[in-house]
């Protein structure tokens, strides 16, 4: 049966919402925002991050942050971490995390995945790195169309990025691509003029479940 989390950690829960709903949206968009007077006149529209929902983790019904504003999500320098080929330059991205959430304990299959959004400036690259024992599914939500490359390694190359003998994708506004575990990948914007911007997630693998001992 779900039940609802303590009152102590309910309330600390909601002491959080409360703060968020200070916060008033910030929107960094050209187009003007839709007026959302009369929705709000016949629907109950929360404006902080958090919902009430199930955790199948701890059968109980808590506050979680459900919704990832993007005003609210700090970028990070992507670092430059690889000697570039020629006329490549030294250009890198931006990349924000929206949601991080861990796996499960061990035996309960349910897997930790993290989100974000990337941004590669014309001619930005984000350098070669494997994912491990992830998996990574990318979008790509704005670029020139046919202009950002996405690259895998070849597989005998022991994640190790050769840019001799990589594959290569050039991808446009709507393609998904994926990285399975343990790949290399690399992309890159070759537009001169237009900036890309890509949403990912990342899927963790699930903890190994330990054999019980004989007895």
């Amino acid at each position: 049966k779900k039940r609802r989390k303590s009152d102590r950690n309910s309330d600390e829960s909601s002491s959080d919402s409360e703060n968020d709903e200070l916060k008033t949206p910030k929107y960094n968009r050209n187009e003007t925002p839709f007026n959302d007077a009369k929705l709000r006149e016949n629907l109950k529209i929360l404006d902080g991050d958090t919902a009430e929902i199930y955790d199948e983790i701890t059968n109980e019904i808590v506050d979680k942050k459900i919704v990832s504003y993007a005003s609210s999500m700090a970028s990070s320098d992507l670092p430059v971490t690889t000697r570039r080929q020629r006329g490549e330059g030294r250009v890198a991205g931006k990349a924000a995390q929206a949601f991080n959430v861990p796996s499960a304990p061990a035996g309960m299959s349910i897997p930790g995945w993290i989100a974000g959004q990337l941004k590669l400036p014309p001619n930005g690259i984000k350098d070669a790195e494997s994912v491990g024992l992830c998996s990574q599914v990318f979008f790509v939500s704005k670029c020139q169309p046919n202009s950002f490359e996405a690259s895998l390694a070849k597989p005998e190359q022991e994640d190790e990025y050769d840019p001799t003998t990589a594959q290569r994708f050039l991808l446009s506004p709507g393609d998904f691509f994926q990285v399975p575990p343990n790949n290399s990948y690399r992309l890159q914007n070759h537009s001169a003029s237009t900036d890309c911007e890509v949403f990912w997630t990342i899927i963790r693998p699930l903890p190994p479940v330990q054999a019980e001992s004989p007895g």
